[in-house]
C-alpha cells in the first residue's frame, strides 16, 4: 500500500507556481531534470478521502522537478502540477550510467537507448542523443504485429519517442525531419498536447504561421490550461500583427 501526497485541488495549482527554494537549498532534487526509467508513470495525489487521485500520465521522458516530500517528485504534465514516485526517476548526471549498464546487460533494450538519448540531449550532445533515438525506433520497429499484440499502452512509448527525435532534429534547424516526426508521434497518439505544441514550434521556425496557429490551437483545446501553448500561440499572433489576439493568450 502507497500514500501519495495528499492535496488538494486548489494547492496543486497554488504549489506548482512556487519556487521552492528552501527545499533547493537542502540539495534535494528540486528545479534538476529527472530522466524517467520507464515509461507507464502517472502523477497523482492523496484527495480528502484518503484514495488515490490519478491526475495525467506523464508523456515525456524528462521533466523538471517542482517540489520534493518525502521520496515524491513534482513535475508538471502540460497544464497539470502533481506527484510520482522519485524511484521512478533518476537526475539527469546519473541516467547515462544507469542506461548504459542496461544496455551492457540487454543490447536490445529500445527504452534504454530512447531515455538515454533524452539524458544526452539534456547534456547537450545531440549527436549522441539522435543516434540513440535512431536505434531505440530501428529496434522497436512494429514486426508481425508486436505493436497491435502489446496494445495502444505500448504504442503511445513509440510516439514519445519519435517525438524527441522530432525535438533534436528541431534543434538542428533541420525543420522538415522534425515535422515527419511529429507527424508519425501524433499518428500514434493524437491526443498529445506536447506533439501538437513541439510541432507548432517547427512550423513557425519554417514561418507557416497558419499552421503552427493551427497546432497551437490544438495543443490548448487538449490542455486548456497550459500556458506554453497560449504562450507560443501569442508570439504568432504577434508577429501576424494580430495583437488583440496575442494579448488575450
Amino acid at each position: 500500500m502507497f500514500r501519495l501526497p495528499y492535496r488538494s485541488s486548489v494547492l496543486c495549482v497554488v504549489m506548482a507556481l512556487l519556487a521552492p527554494a528552501s527545499q533547493a537549498a537542502d540539495n534535494s532534487w528540486v528545479g534538476q531534470k529527472v530522466i524517467l526509467k520507464h515509461e507507464g508513470v502517472k502523477i497523482g495525489h492523496t484527495g480528502a478521502d484518503g484514495r488515490p487521485v490519478y491526475v495525467a500520465d506523464l508523456t515525456d521522458i524528462a521533466y523538471t522537478v517542482l517540489k520534493e516530500e518525502d521520496g515524491w517528485l513534482q513535475v508538471r504534465q502540460g497544464g497539470a502540477a502533481d506527484w510520482f514516485a522519485k524511484d521512478n526517476a533518476l537526475l539527469v548526471d546519473d541516467a547515462i550510467a544507469y542506461f548504459d549498464e542496461r544496455l551492457r546487460v540487454n543490447s536490445r533494450d529500445a527504452l534504454a537507448y530512447a531515455h538515454r538519448g533524452r539524458a544526452w540531449r539534456e547534456l547537450g550532445e545531440l549527436e549522441r542523443a539522435l543516434r540513440d533515438f535512431d536505434d531505440a525506433l530501428a529496434l522497436s520497429r512494429p514486426r508481425f504485429g508486436w505493436l497491435r499484440i502489446r496494445g495502444a499502452f505500448h504504442e503511445e512509448k513509440h510516439a514519445a519517442w519519435f517525438r524527441n527525435r522530432g525535438a533534436l532534429y528541431e534543434e538542428k534547424k533541420d525543420f522538415d525531419k522534425a515535422i515527419r516526426d511529429y507527424d508519425e508521434a501524433l499518428r500514434i497518439n493524437p491526443f498529445d498536447a506536447l506533439t501538437y505544441l513541439d510541432r507548432g514550434i517547427a512550423w513557425k521556425g519554417k514561418k507557416a504561421f497558419d499552421k503552427a496557429l493551427a497546432d497551437y490551437s490544438e495543443a490548448i483545446r487538449l490542455d486548456p490550461k497550459w500556458t506554453d501553448a497560449h504562450y507560443n500561440r501569442a508570439n504568432v499572433y504577434k508577429a501576424r500583427k494580430e495583437y488583440d489576439k496575442a494579448i488575450a493568450d
